[in-house]
This record gives C-alpha cells, structure tokens and sequence, in this order.
C-alpha cells in the first residue's frame, strides 16, 4: 500500500499553491473578508425602527417604514425640473428647489426646553410681489439652525404682535429649503405678500427626517422653537399655527394627539396620517380634541392614501380622523360641505359648529391631489383657514 499512499500524498502536493502565489491567496482572503464587513454593516445600517424615516415615495404593501418623499435621486430629478419649470414662468408645481440661508445664532437646549436668545434684524428690502422682512437667527443646537421670518412691522419687542407659524417639512428636505421654494417662490418672492405674521422652518435634532418615535425629542424640539420665537419676536399667542407636510405632518399629528404642553391653537395637516398616541400602556387613535384641525388630502395620493392606513403605527386616515376629531371628540355639529377659496377641485368638508371640546376638524379632500402637494395656493389656503377659525388681533 505504500506506493498508493504516496501517489496521493504526491497528487495532494500538486493541489497546494505553489509559494510565490501565497501572497496572493493572502490578498484575495483579506478582500473577501473586507467585503464580508462591507456587506453585515449595510444590513446593521439599513436595519433601522420604522419610525425614523424612510426615502421611499411610495410605501410597499406591508411594511413598517414611514412612507415619504422625495428620495435623493427623486429630489435631484424634481431639483431639474423645478428650474425648467421655473425658468419658462411656470409656478404652482409640487417640485423642489435646493439651499435656503440659515442663520446662526445662540445655542437652545432642545430637549430640556431652556431657550436662548433670539434677535430681530432690521428689515430688509421686500422683493418682487412681496413685504419686506426681518430675519433673526435661532440656534436649535450645535449643527442646525432655524431661522425666523418676519413681516415688516413683526417681530419688534414693541408694537403690533403677531401670529406665528411654526412649518415641517417632508423627508429629504432636511433645511426645508424645498418646502419654502414651493410654498414662497425664489428667495421667498411671495412671503408676506398678502399678510403680516412670523414664520419659522425648524430642522430635526438630527439634521435629518424627523423622528416620529413616542418619546422623540423632535417633539420638544418643535415646542422650544416656537416658545423661543413667542418670546422673542413679540407674537400674539393666541395666534401660534403649526403646519406640517408629510413626514412633518406626521410629527405634527404625533405633537398635537398627545399630551405634551404646547403653544400652538391650530393644525394643517398636508398629505399625511396620524400615528397612535401611547399613553402608559395603551394607545389612543389622537385623544387630545383642543386644537383645530386642517387635513389636506389628495384623492391620488400614494404615500398616504385618503382610503388605507400606512401601516399598523397609524391609526386612522385623514377622512377618519377628521370625523372622530370633530363629530366624536369635539360633538361639533355637522358636517357642512363647499369648495375651497383658493384651491381648484378642493372640497370641505368641515365640523366647526356648535363644537364643545375646543376644537374642530375639517377636511380638504383635493379630487386628483398627489403627494407633491406644496404650493403657494396651498399656503393661501392654509392662512385663509388659520385665520378664520383662530383670528389674530391683525385680522
């Protein structure tokens, strides 16, 4: 048998690599290896709770992630042809446009509700369509900053006070630079064109999505703006608004359902849904009926549809919150229906009487509306509501 033995121990010998190729073999080893860590850090990173953000426009059946747009390559794509479209006079479309200024200015705590000190500017020279403004800065904490819009005439320690207007913006507009674009035009032509008041666009704790978690501190975050610029821009607080498109409005729904203390008396709501409101053990389809509600809805929606919940998180649609919020919760008589003052193809649908809850719910269902909903007709819509079921003492 030994001759056997030695054929195969000779034919296993040939099998090895020989010496100067060992090198190689060590470097081929380590790559794979490499690519191994590449692969299990992806999956760790992409392996995040649902509720933190999402990219996507249009959620898959099922899933647990919050729906949003746009996407970065989305946003790129609508970035081209908001300039196109601006470019040949066209306005009104739902698309996006980067970078707005952000001022800095002294450090707020966020979480803890400890507010810094926040300065007006002089007033600047109105642009084309537009009032002239007073800018002041707002540091929210050490990377973001916000930045308070006033009208001429707003935002002095002395004189006439004004309402102010808290905004949220949607995923991937981490600066809400696309949210002004679309709302206010080019270097916010059309802000304060019609109406005098104090505007700030916040930016999440993490400079990113907002987080929608139950105990995030985006929640804080947003009630420490708005008490900042109460304090410091002499705001009429009767009149302190919340707006919030999309993934905002879903932060928003999760501020104004629960029970944390806030300024704010009115709510619009844009292309989003309510999440569960957790209280102790429980949860509650949004509890809290002392604040007015606007639920802007498009028909073809397909990141929150007006006929389906996202996902087992949310609660309701914007069609059955309104319903609970104002018949159920605030017992408002109704409902009565019209058409939308600025809006083409926008019916209400609104419980405002008789309300005995202090609050009142009403539903602006846009027949064909998308998800990209943003325009300056939109804003002309949500003010006329702002100031017709919460006066300020400017109207």
């Amino acid at each position: 048998l030994k001759p056997f033995w030695r054929k195969i121990a000779a034919e296993n010998r040939l099998r090895r690599p020989p010496v100067a190729m060992a090198p190689y073999v060590l470097l081929a080893q380590l790559l794979a290896l490499f690519a191994a860590v590449a692969l299990v850090q992806r999956l760790l990173e992409g392996h995040q709770p649902w509720l933190r953000s999402s990219s996507r426009a249009e959620p898959p059946a099922g899933a647990g992630l919050s729906a949003e747009q746009p996407n970065g390559i989305e946003a790129q794509v609508l970035r081209v042809l908001a300039a196109v479209n601006d470019t040949a006079g066209g306005a009104g479309h739902a698309e996006v446009h980067p970078a707005a200024n952000s001022i800095d200015g002294e450090a707020v705590n966020s979480t803890s509700g400890t507010a810094g000190r926040a300065e007006v500017h002089p007033a600047a020279n109105g642009t084309a369509g537009g009032a002239g403004r007073a800018e002041g800065p707002m540091r929210l904490n050490p990377t973001w900053a916000s930045t308070v819009l006033c009208a001429t005439g707003c935002g002095s320690k002395v004189g006439v006070k004004c309402p102010l207007v808290v905004a949220l913006h949607g995923a991937g507009d981490n600066d809400a630079s696309i949210m002004k674009r679309l709302l206010f035009g080019w270097n916010n032509a059309l802000l304060f064109a019609d109406a005098r008041y104090c505007i700030v666009f916040p930016m999440s704790t993490s400079g990113q999505d907002w987080n929608l978690n139950y105990n995030s501190p985006d929640f804080q975050l947003v009630v420490n703006v708005a008490n900042q610029a109460i304090s410091a821009y002499n705001i009429d607080t009767s009149a302190v608004y919340l707006l919030g498109y999309s993934n905002g409005g879903c932060l928003g729904y999760a501020l104004m359902c629960g029970y944390i203390a806030y300024p704010f008396v009115a709510f619009a709501s844009v292309e989003s849904q309510p999440l569960y409101t957790h209280v102790r053990y429980s949860k509650y389809c949004c509890p809290n009926p002392k604040f007015h509600l606007m639920a802007v809805q498009g028909t073809a929606d397909t990141a929150y549809p007006i006929d389906r919940v996202y996902s087992a998180a949310f609660c309701a649609t914007q069609p059955q919150v309104v319903q609970k919020h104002g018949k159920q919760d605030n017992r408002c008589s109704g409902p009565s229906s019209g058409s939308a003052v600025f809006m083409a193809n926008t019916k209400i649908t609104a419980y405002e009487d008789d309300c005995q809850a202090g609050g009142s719910a009403s539903l602006y269902t846009v027949i064909g509306g998308t998800h990209n909903a943003l325009t300056n007709t939109l804003w002309k819509e949500v003010w006329h509501y702002y100031t017709a079921v919460v006066p300020s003492d400017l109207q």
